[in-house]
């Protein structure tokens, strides 16, 4: 009935097992569909031939906006004939989730060439736990390089490294469109930690970084602080389980002392923060008025002061949504 209905915008069919017989089957009906703007199918048994079937139907159907196909068994050849389909055109397509699958550095690097097209419209793409590696990270960033259109990039649990960070670094210095970057659990050490800080004092848009399970320490924190001191445009950091202490979070302090675009700040399960820290914190807190959101769950922090903490950050919200 699909092809017939002119009111379903949303079709969720994750966890239904459709394997790639059913996808051929939705997509015949998809190419006759005109209403449909979000298909999930995440879990689906996919496959590569089922994944291929989906992504092909949009060079026919011009309404879906968003694809999910995350946990679909994809390998590098699924991704790689998918990326021929989105050059071939994926219609409007601005969203494409394609995380938990075992894309590699082939797949990967397939995709990110079909999105230096010109005629992208890609929006966010999420690639979480899969294997592109350093090879794969350094076709992203050739393509963030060129790429106007593409907002938000999700690359957490895929085995960067130090230099597959550090590339996709040196290309926010000169990317002028990413909005958000998920890098988590990559394995990133000090010297990848300061590629990125450097490209934060030089990027203007970057409103989003998470990179939070990278073991970054005290000396990471204390160098994105500096970053922060000089970019004015990042609103919501994530540290959470990094190993930061009192030092990293003392780094802070000049920060949440004179940033005016820092909205939210997240130091989760980084259980050597103490009351140390959080004091210095919650002491700057009095004088910053952007600052809406801070995570210091997981930490040792008496409750006294989160209790501080947390009225301060409320008198932050409340004020802004009057401004608002």
């Amino acid at each position: 009935m699909l092809h017939v209905n002119i009111t379903l915008k949303r079709l969720d069919l994750s966890r239904s097992a459709i394997g790639p017989e059913g996808a051929m089957k939705l997509s015949k009906a998809l190419e006759r569909n005109s209403t449909l703007e979000y298909l999930y199918l995440t879990e689906s048994n996919l496959g590569d031939e089922g994944a291929v079937a989906i992504i092909k139907v949009l060079e026919i159907n011009k309404t879906i906006k968003a694809l999910l196909l995350c946990s679909n068994q994809i390998s590098d050849q699924g991704a790689t004939a998918m990326a021929t389909a989105l050059t071939r055109g994926a219609g409007i397509l601005q969203t494409l989730w394609i995380s938990h699958n075992n894309i590699g550095p082939e797949g990967a690097m397939a995709i990110a060439s079909a999105l230096k097209r010109h005629d992208s419209t890609l929006e966010a793409l999420h690639l979480h736990n899969n294997n592109i590696g350093q090879r794969g990270a350094m076709e992203m960033a050739r393509m963030l390089e060129t790429n106007c259109t593409l907002l938000e990039l999700g690359v957490e649990s895929n085995n960067l490294g130090t230099n597959g960070t550090a590339v996709l670094a040196n290309a926010l210095e000169v990317n002028s469109a990413l909005k958000m970057l998920f890098i988590c659990d990559n394995n990133i050490d000090h010297e990848g930690v300061k590629t990125l800080a450097n490209a934060l004092e030089r990027n203007e848009t970057l409103q989003k970084l998470t990179i939070h399970d990278n073991n970054i320490g005290d000396a990471g924190a204390i160098v994105f602080s500096k970053a922060l001191e000089r970019n004015g445009t990042l609103r919501d950091l994530s540290l959470r389980q990094n190993n930061i202490g009192d030092a990293g979070v003392l780094a802070f302090v000049k920060v949440l002392e004179h940033n005016e675009t820092l909205e939210r700040l997240d130091f989760l399960m980084n259980r050597s923060i103490g009351d140390l820290g959080a004091l210095a914190i919650a002491d700057a807190l009095e004088a910053n008025r952007t600052l809406t959101s801070l995570h210091l769950d997981g930490c040792s922090v008496s409750f006294s002061l989160k209790r501080r903490i947390r009225h301060l950050i409320d008198e932050n919200s409340r004020k802004r949504r009057k401004i608002l």
